[in-house]
């Protein structure tokens, strides 16, 4: 896989049918959040209304392959009107910390060493003021958390979910500091 290929582009509309496939995946139920909570903020963005989340389709030779979601960590989460105390620490004092989660959907991308030059391209290819990024993989997810210490991330905390879909359970906070 060459990274020149790994393009992205912001969803619309006309991919949802696609990205609801993707959320239908046995590989993908595992470790993403599958509420109707979730869904339901996918598609108000797909309609152009934006409540936390912008989301990316991840292209390989123009071929959709993944999804990857992002938020800026400074702002607060719209279920509580409070800004997360677990990112707090770890936000840069200069320019934007964004959050950010990544999953395959098509399962013949899967095992190609796509994964951590998804997440390096795509850290190359933000704003000059985007300075870092923040992931939360459940602890459990040995997977996620291999491919994003070898995209760069480095473990900074561990912190149990309060509320959600992943509510009680253990997760690493992982941080990466865009070089530009």
């Amino acid at each position: 896989m060459e990274s020149k290929k790994i393009t992205f582009k912001k969803a619309v509309k006309t991919d949802k049918k696609l990205i609801k496939s993707w959320f239908d995946k046995p590989h993908v139920k595992e470790y993403w959040d599958n509420s109707k909570e979730m869904w339901d903020n996918v598609e108000s963005y797909l309609e152009g209304d934006k409540i936390l989340f912008d989301y990316w389709i991840c292209l390989y030779d123009k071929e959709p392959y993944g999804l990857i979601m992002t938020s800026d960590a400074a702002e607060p989460d719209p279920r509580t009107k409070k800004q997360l105390d677990y990112f707090i620490p770890w936000i840069e004092p200069e320019g934007t910390t964004l959050t950010i989660d990544f999953m395959i959907g098509e399962k013949a991308f899967l095992g190609k060493g796509l994964s951590d030059l998804t997440l390096k391209k795509f850290a190359e290819v933000q704003e000059p003021s985007v300075t870092a990024f923040l992931v939360d993989p459940e602890v459990k997810n040995e997977k996620a958390l291999h491919v994003y210490e070898k995209a760069g991330f480095v473990r900074v905390s561990t912190f149990i979910r309060g509320q959600g879909f992943f509510k009680g359970k253990p997760h690493y906070l992982l941080k990466m500091k865009i070089q530009k």
